[in-house]
C-alpha cells in the first residue's frame, strides 16, 4: 500500500476495464471493414432484387403453390430499382 493507494486493488480496478477497451477497440477495427461490405450487399440488393428482373424466373415455376408463393414474393419487390 503506497500512500494509501492499494496497488492490488487499484490494478484489479483497472485491468478489466483496459481489456474491455482492448476488446471493444479490437471489435470497432472489425466493425468498419463489416460495415463498407454491408453497403456493397444493399447497393447490389437494390440493383438485382427488382420485380422486373426476378419475374424472369416465373417461367421456371409448375406447381400452382409454387407460382403463388412466388407472386407473393413479387408483390414485395420493389418495381425497378431503388
Amino acid at each position: 500500500m503506497a500512500d494509501g493507494v492499494d496497488v492490488a486493488e487499484s490494478a484489479a480496478r483497472v485491468l478489466p476495464y483496459s481489456l474491455r477497451l482492448t476488446a471493444l477497440s479490437k471489435i470497432g477495427g472489425e466493425l468498419e471493414p463489416n460495415l463498407v461490405l454491408l453497403r456493397v450487399v444493399v447497393v447490389a440488393r437494390r440493383r438485382l432484387l427488382v420485380r422486373q428482373k426476378i419475374q424472369q424466373m416465373a417461367q421456371f415455376f409448375m406447381m400452382r403453390e409454387d407460382i403463388r408463393v412466388f407472386d407473393l414474393l413479387l408483390r414485395d419487390l420493389p418495381p425497378q430499382e431503388i
